[in-house]
């Protein structure tokens, strides 16, 4: 079973604060990863783990985005969370810690 946590537990988890996650909730963003309302609203963090993820894109992987994303690598998966099937002749699933393009850009700029 995924970790259950209030909205405080979520935002340390996160690095982000209260009002952020309740923000993130009123805006839609977090709809299916919870169960309850108020002060009994119960988030999965595996579902939040994965709809952060997957909200990302390239643009947003600069500055506070770089830190969201490696806030996320460092939370630790779940055993039940399964990795979607990989598509395509050949294709096989990339370690999660293999960096992005985006970090592999980052890190020859700064060589």
């Amino acid at each position: 079973m995924s970790q259950q946590l209030n909205a405080k537990g979520l935002a340390d988890a996160l690095g982000y604060s209260k009002g952020r996650i309740s923000q993130l909730v009123r805006d839609g963003r977090l709809d299916g990863c919870y169960r309850g309302e108020g002060r009994a609203r119960r988030f999965d963090l595996g579902k939040v783990k994965d709809v952060l993820g997957m909200r990302l894109d390239p643009g947003q992987m600069l500055g506070n985005g770089a830190k969201t994303r490696e806030r996320l690598q460092e939370m630790p998966d779940d055993a039940e969370d399964e990795a979607p099937a990989p598509r395509g002749a050949g294709a096989t699933v990339l370690p999660p810690k293999d960096p992005t393009r985006y970090e592999l850009a980052r890190t020859q700029e700064l060589e």
